[in-house]
């Protein structure tokens, strides 16, 4: 069975990742394609699409780094569909220089309410579009789309439905509870207290921002806060934690002793009631 779930987990936790050194597109992708060295933008999708499990999604299961080339294997499958008709999971190619060639490859995370795509991509940097040596999560406008190419995925559900519940609280985690309370989905938990860190042992540095001091906290803190009937102030720490527990525990989410921390069993458990909700 292939989804778009798995595709977009394994791309996700990518992001972040640099070819090395710098401006030598030697990268574990291209190494494991056979073209360490090369640009590998095309080699990041074919890399993901492997490791979820169905590499035969992507270019029928054989290998070109050349996006043109796989631009036009998708067309001749009929799995293209309009610019303003994709959605998480698709396959996603880019002409910047409008001369009907495509000129890079990303898959697609979301589609946003202005028209805009979240895509997750291979090779890229901000002043750097398609050879920037990075993983990273960019927004792309309809306009330098060139072709959006759908998979055919055998499980078809969104891409938000279900987390996975590992006890760890990072980006995904926090998009999926910004969703269930309808808070901004931008997959940070902003303004929280570095002096909070210590109650907060499994709560992801890269979707948490950790500062001296904060006046206003994280809205959706402010929302868990609202749930569990604590104090409004946006900042989590040990007492957030014990109320979180309190309410995971009377709703049969969470089994385990008030430790006063978002530790692994308590995030287990709030992954386990973020999914009751999607």
């Amino acid at each position: 069975m292939s989804s778009a779930v798995k595709v977009l987990q394994i791309a996700r936790n990518e992001i972040g990742t640099k070819e090395s050194p710098a401006g030598s597109n030697k990268v574990k992708y291209a190494k494991e394609y056979g073209m360490n060295g090369q640009a590998w933008c095309a080699m990041f999708v074919w890399w993901v699409f492997k490791h979820a499990g169905c590499p035969e999604l992507f270019y029928g299961g054989k290998k070109s780094a050349y996006c043109p080339t796989i631009a036009d294997y998708y067309i001749a499958k009929k799995q293209t569909v309009s610019k303003g008709s994709g959605k998480a999971g698709d396959i996603v190619l880019f002409d910047w220089n409008k001369n009907n060639s495509s000129d890079h490859i990303g898959i697609i995370e979301k589609k946003n309410s202005d028209g805009t795509y979240t895509c997750i991509e291979g090779n890229t940097a901000v002043g750097n579009d398609s050879n920037g040596g990075n993983v990273m999560r960019r927004t792309r406008y309809q306009k330098d789309i060139s072709y959006i190419c759908r998979p055919k995925y055998t499980e078809t559900e969104d891409v938000k439905e279900k987390l996975v519940e590992d006890g760890e609280w990072g980006e995904a985690t926090t998009r999926a509870s910004q969703v269930v309370f309808g808070t901004i989905e931008d997959g940070e938990v902003s303004g929280q207290l570095i002096s909070c860190k210590k109650y907060l042992p499994n709560c992801n540095t890269g979707s948490w921002e950790f500062v001296k001091s904060s006046k206003n906290g994280s809205t959706l803190i402010r929302a868990i806060q609202k749930l569990v009937g604590e104090k409004l102030d946006g900042k989590a720490g040990k007492n957030t934690a014990y109320k979180m527990q309190l309410f995971l525990k009377e709703k049969g989410f969470y089994s385990g002793s008030y430790t006063k921390k978002l530790d692994k069993a308590t995030v287990m458990a709030w992954q386990k009631y973020i999914n009751s909700r999607l």
